[in-house]
C-alpha cells in the first residue's frame, strides 16, 4: 500500500511540470499564429480597366465587337471612345489609371509602402495609427492606344481593347483573349473601371454603373411573360426592385423601362425583342455573353454545336416564356457569392459592387474637396454590363462625367494625381478599412469605411478548372 502510494507522488512530480511545460508552449504557438494573422498583409490583386481604345469599326465578321461563334461575327459597333477639340477620353482614363497603377505598385516594396502610407495619413482622421499592410497586385488591362508606334499597323487593332475574346481575321478559330479572360486568368479580387458620358442629366456628376441579381432579372422576365411590363412603381412593393428599375439607365422612364426590358432579354437569350417586348428579333442576335471568353462558367468548348436542341438545353430558348437555367453559368448567378457581390452588401441593399463603387466615390468627393474642388455625384445606374457580370471579383465600375463639360476635363487633367490618391484610399478602405478627416464643411456624404469581407471571396474564389480553349 506505502509503494502504491510512493509511485503516485513520483508521477504527479512528473506529470504536472510536463503538462505546465505543454499548455505554456501551446499558449505561446496560439498567440504567434494569431499575431502572425493579425500583421501578415492582405494580398489583393486589382485589375484596372481604362474603357474604349482601339478604333471605330462596324459589326462584321472581320471587325466590330463581341464576337459570336454560334453566328460567327461580331454582333455590336465596337466604339473607341469620345473625342473632344484635343482631348481623347481612352487617353485621359488610360493616363489616370497608370497613376493609380504606380500607386499600388509602390505597396509591394518595403520603401514604397511607407510612400503609400503618407498618403493615408495625409487623408486620416488620425495619423497616429497602425494601418493594416495591404500588397496591392495592379494589373493594366491596356497599356498603349492604337496609335502607339509597334501597333497601329495591325489590321485588327481592336483585338488588344475588346472584352471578348475574338478569333484573327483569317477565322481560323485562333482566338485572342480579351480582357475579360485576362481579369480571370489572374483572378483578380478587384475589378476598377473608368468610362466618361457624351452629356445628359447627369453630364456633371459622376455615378456607379452596377448589375442587380438573377432575382431581380428573373422577377422582370415574369412580368414581361405577364404581359405586365407597364412597371407601375405604386405596384411594386419591394424597396429594392422599386429602386433599380426607377435607376436603370436612360433619359426618361419611358426609355429607362424600354432599355430594362431589352437588357433582360439579352441577359437571358441573348436577343433583343420586338417592339411587342413578347417575342425576339431574331435579326438582333447580340449572342450569349457567358461564352464569349475563357473562364470555368462558359459552356462546352463547341457549345454553339447543341444550341439547336432546346430540350437538353432550356437555356438556349430565345423565347423567354419557354426559357429555364442550365450549364455552369446560370448555377453560378444564384450561388450565394454572387448573390454577396450584387444583391447582399454592407448597405441596405445591392452588393459589394454597389458599396465599394459607392464608396470610392465618396473617397472621390471628400478628398477632392481638400482642394476646394468639388465633384457632384448622381445615384446608382443599373444596366446589363458586361465587366460587371462576367467576372468574379467587386467589379467597381464608375462614370466620371462628361467630357464635354470644364469639371470633368479639370478633374481629369489638374486633379489627375489628387483623384488616383483618392482612388487608391478608397480601394484601400474597402480592403482593410480606413477612417477619413470629417472637418470638410461642404454637405458631403461620409464614407462608411468598412471592409469588404474578401477572405470570403478569396476562401470561395472560382478556380480549379483548366481553360476549355
Amino acid at each position: 500500500m506505502t509503494h502504491k502510494i510512493k509511485n503516485e507522488t513520483y508521477y504527479e512530480r512528473n506529470f504536472y511540470p510536463v503538462l505546465t511545460v505543454f499548455i505554456v508552449a501551446f499558449i505561446i504557438f496560439i498567440t504567434i499564429f494569431i499575431i502572425r494573422e493579425v500583421t501578415k498583409p492582405l494580398y489583393i490583386v486589382v485589375a484596372i480597366n481604362p474603357n474604349h481604345g482601339g478604333k471605330e469599326a462596324k459589326a462584321s465578321q472581320f471587325d466590330g465587337d463581341r464576337y459570336d461563334e454560334l453566328t460567327s461575327k461580331f454582333t455590336k459597333d465596337y466604339k473607341e471612345g469620345l473625342y473632344y477639340q484635343n482631348l481623347s477620353e481612352f487617353d485621359l482614363l488610360l493616363n489616370l489609371s497608370k497613376k493609380i497603377y504606380n500607386l499600388f505598385k509602390d505597396t509591394k516594396t518595403k520603401t514604397g509602402w511607407k510612400k503609400f502610407e503618407k498618403i493615408l495619413k495625409k487623408y486620416a482622421q488620425s495619423t497616429n495609427i497602425k494601418f493594416k499592410k495591404v500588397v496591392f497586385e495592379p494589373l493594366l488591362t491596356k497599356e498603349t492606344n492604337y496609335n502607339y508606334y509597334e501597333k497601329k499597323e495591325e489590321k485588327d487593332i481592336n483585338r488588344y481593347f475588346r472584352l471578348m475574346d475574338s478569333p484573327s481575321k483569317s477565322l481560323l478559330k485562333k482566338y485572342h483573349k480579351g480582357i475579360l479572360s485576362f481579369i480571370y486568368k489572374y483572378r483578380a479580387d478587384i475589378i476598377l473601371n473608368f468610362d466618361l458620358n457624351y452629356g445628359g442629366s447627369d453630364s456633371k456628376s459622376i455615378f456607379s454603373i452596377n448589375v442587380p441579381s438573377f432575382y431581380f432579372f428573373e422577377f422582370v422576365k415574369n412580368k414581361i411573360i405577364k404581359s405586365n411590363f407597364s412597371f407601375n412603381l405604386s405596384e411594386i412593393k419591394n424597396n429594392e426592385y422599386r429602386y433599380i428599375i426607377q435607376h436603370w439607365w436612360g433619359n426618361n422612364q419611358t426609355e429607362k423601362i424600354r432599355n430594362l426590358i431589352n437588357d433582360v432579354w439579352i441577359y437571358f437569350t441573348g436577343y433583343i425583342p420586338k417592339e411587342n417586348y413578347i417575342q425576339p428579333d431574331l435579326d438582333k442576335f447580340m449572342g450569349l455573353g457567358y461564352n464569349m471568353f475563357d473562364w470555368d462558367y462558359r459552356d462546352s468548348t463547341r457549345w454553339y454545336k447543341d444550341y439547336d436542341d432546346k430540350d437538353e438545353n432550356p437555356h438556349y430558348n430565345s423565347d423567354l416564356r419557354l426559357w429555364k437555367p442550365a450549364g455552369e453559368f446560370w448555377k453560378r448567378e444564384r450561388m450565394i457569392v454572387e448573390l454577396k457581390r450584387r444583391k447582399d452588401g454592407i448597405l441596405s441593399f445591392g452588393g459589394d459592387n454597389l458599396y465599394a463603387s459607392e464608396e470610392i466615390i465618396k473617397y472621390i468627393q471628400y478628398i477632392l474637396a481638400t482642394e476646394n474642388f468639388y465633384i457632384y455625384s448622381a445615384p446608382p445606374v443599373f444596366k446589363y454590363d458586361e465587366l460587371s457580370l462576367y467576372t468574379t471579383g467587386i467589379s467597381i465600375n464608375i462614370n466620371l462625367g462628361s467630357i464635354y463639360k470644364e469639371e470633368t476635363q479639370k478633374l481629369l487633367t489638374k486633379y489627375s494625381n489628387i483623384l488616383s490618391e483618392a482612388i487608391c484610399v478608397g480601394i484601400y478602405s474597402i480592403s482593410a478599412g480606413f477612417n477619413i478627416k470629417t472637418n470638410i464643411k461642404k454637405d458631403l456624404s461620409t464614407p462608411v469605411g468598412k471592409p469588404i469581407d474578401f477572405k470570403f471571396y478569396q476562401k470561395e474564389k472560382y478556380c480549379g478548372k483548366k481553360s476549355r480553349r
